[in-house]
């Protein structure tokens, strides 16, 4: 066996352990002391972006796609250059084509389809899941919308997720009103053991906002993240089962105070890994922009912690292009996004991942 890969397992056995599983996880954890690899992200280039008040980023080949609290059109395509392809598309409002709120990239479930076109999946908090062709909005100039299921349950609080075309990932508050219920909607659409959405269902609190997670999906839909909004845990399952494991940082437990604590922002999921933005700083200097850096924390999808890049930036979303080998980080301070070079992080990940 290579000598560097020898010496990259015995590091993971060394920062990360499998010891007695903490309150509100499952009962297989891993606790992170540490990351094989760590970096901080630095040189970074600067992308102008002509948006306000921006709510993600995702790469889609050569460009960005960014959602924005912009009434007149909440989602825009730009060169990795900062180059304008797109006027603002998908409007705000209550009519036909339109959206209720501005959608997070978190909201959304990128696919793509036989024409090789880049599709965005996402709840429209009316009751339906809507399809954006983002090709063909570009194209056109205004969004390009079709409602995929409709009908649903529009009760408050509820959060529906895409996992693929047919199948949604449901959660809503439970009758207690101190925790929440996770199912799949409709629940023939995919051979799902709901035990690992049990387990999860069976944590409450006074302020169940500490239980409030962030969910992803990886690009299969077969395996769920999701990262504690107000704890430093990330919960990994799949829908069959098969497997569930808990990923964490110092103590988890909950208690019957109110969390102020900010921890996990934004997810982006990769065939190999998946990676999530952490925070770690009160709520207060959150919201009043108290902070100067982030962490990009990286992960197999079995949770062995991969990679640790330091941001010097007051960023909330970001992604990464594995093909270019660059971070991309929305930076709060002027509405614009700074790229960073991690291409040597991601080819050590990826010769680790593929030896």
């Amino acid at each position: 066996m290579n000598k560097n890969i020898l010496e990259y397992i015995f590091l993971l056995i060394v920062i990360s352990g499998c010891g007695h599983a903490p309150k509100w996880s499952f009962e297989s954890s891993i606790k992170v002391k540490g990351y094989p690899i760590e970096m901080s992200a630095e040189n970074a280039v600067t992308i102008p972006v002509n948006a306000i008040g921006i709510r993600g980023i995702k790469c889609i080949g050569d460009n960005l796609l960014v959602t924005a609290a912009d009434t007149s059109g909440c989602m825009s395509v730009v060169s990795k250059e900062g180059a304008l392809i797109s006027r603002p598309f998908l409007k705000t409002g209550s009519g036909p084509g339109e959206v209720l709120y501005p959608p997070y990239i978190s909201w959304i479930k990128f696919v793509i389809d036989e024409n090789g076109h880049n599709l965005a999946l996402f709840y429209d908090n009316k009751g339906k899941v809507l399809k954006v062709d983002i090709n063909e909005s570009v194209s056109k100039g205004i969004a390009q919308v079709d409602c995929l299921i409709d009908s649903l349950d529009a009760m408050a609080g509820s959060r529906y997720y895409p996992l693929n075309p047919s199948t949604i990932f449901y959660l809503t508050e439970n009758k207690s009103r101190d925790g929440y219920q996770r199912s799949i909607v409709p629940d023939n659409s995919v051979d799902c053991d709901n035990s690992p959405m049990e387990v999860l269902d069976g944590f409450t609190s006074k302020y169940k906002n500490n239980l409030s997670t962030l969910i992803m999906a990886d690009p299969s839909g077969s395996m769920v993240v999701e990262a504690g909004s107000r704890i430093d845990a990330i919960h990994l399952y799949s829908l069959d089962g098969s497997f569930n494991r808990t990923i964490y940082s110092g103590n988890i437990r909950i208690t019957d105070s109110e969390s102020s604590v900010k921890c996990y922002y934004d997810v982006k999921v990769f065939k190999d890994y998946f990676a999530a933005l952490y925070l770690g700083i009160s709520i207060d200097d959150l919201d009043e922009g108290n902070y100067n850096s982030v962490e990009i924390r990286i992960f197999d999808w079995k949770g062995n912690p991969l990679a640790r890049v330091l941001v010097p930036a007051k960023g909330r979303y970001f992604d990464i292009d594995t093909h270019a080998g660059c971070l991309y980080v929305a930076d709060e301070d002027f509405d614009g996004i700074l790229c960073y070079d991690i291409a040597e992080i991601l080819k050590i990940i990826q010769l680790e991942q593929h030896p």
